[in-house]
């Protein structure tokens, strides 16, 4: 960062993590009442969810696979039919609000999977049109993947409150074991979800951080 920029200019998941979600669901419009469907149990799935909570929402649904859902403190579910089991949970109407957390890379299907592979991808996410399908008519749809395409509006917007960003980083290690913990989160063993490294620069370690 200094190279590029002349100085440390981001604050620890101030970069991206907490941004992020927090722009997914306010561009969202979550609601008082309303039940949002989370697609993605990651650390931004995360993070989205506490910020609906936080916006009021009522209910909050994960939608994902193991071992991610093992992470997540909310209720979750994981099932093949996700538009039949959302409509099923949700009074047979759908979300509210159904917000994209899985990445712009991930694809459900071998075809879009080939595409993507191939750098030949020309069609949307089965995700995004998933949730489509899943959220009551005229009802919202957030994005936080990353996808080519124009930017027609930017919600700068910033406003201040309790949160914990911690609750989603489950190890803390020394920057010189890196080589060996790069391979124990690319299997996710021992859990290992989202991962702060200690630098000599990092402050000692705050409250409710992995020892």
């Amino acid at each position: 960062m200094k190279a590029m920029y002349g100085g440390r200019t981001a604050a620890l998941y101030l970069s991206d993590v907490l941004p992020t979600t927090y722009n997914a669901v306010k561009d969202a419009a979550v609601y008082p009442g309303d039940t949002v469907a989370i697609f993605g149990a990651g650390p931004i799935g995360q993070m989205a969810g506490s910020y609906a909570l936080n916006e009021g929402a009522s209910k909050i649904i994960f939608v994902d696979t193991e071992p991610r859902l093992s992470f997540l403190s909310f209720d979750a579910t994981s099932k093949e039919t996700v538009v039949s089991k959302l409509k099923e949970l949700t009074g047979a109407r759908g979300p509210d609000v159904a917000i994209e957390c899985a990445a712009g890379e991930y694809a459900k299907g071998w075809m879009h999977w080939l595409e993507m592979s191939l750098g030949a991808e020309t069609d949307t996410s089965e995700i995004l049109n998933e949730m489509v399908e899943d959220v009551r008519n005229y009802r919202r749809c957030g994005i936080t993947g990353v996808y080519v395409g124009y930017v027609s509006s930017l919600d700068t917007t910033v406003r201040t409150g309790e949160l914990n960003p911690m609750q989603m980083v489950s190890h803390r290690v020394h920057i010189e074991y890196l080589d060996k913990v790069y391979y124990k989160f690319d299997t996710k063993d021992n859990s290992m979800q989202k991962v702060f490294v200690q630098i000599k620069f990092s402050f000692p370690r705050a409250r409710r951080v992995p020892s």
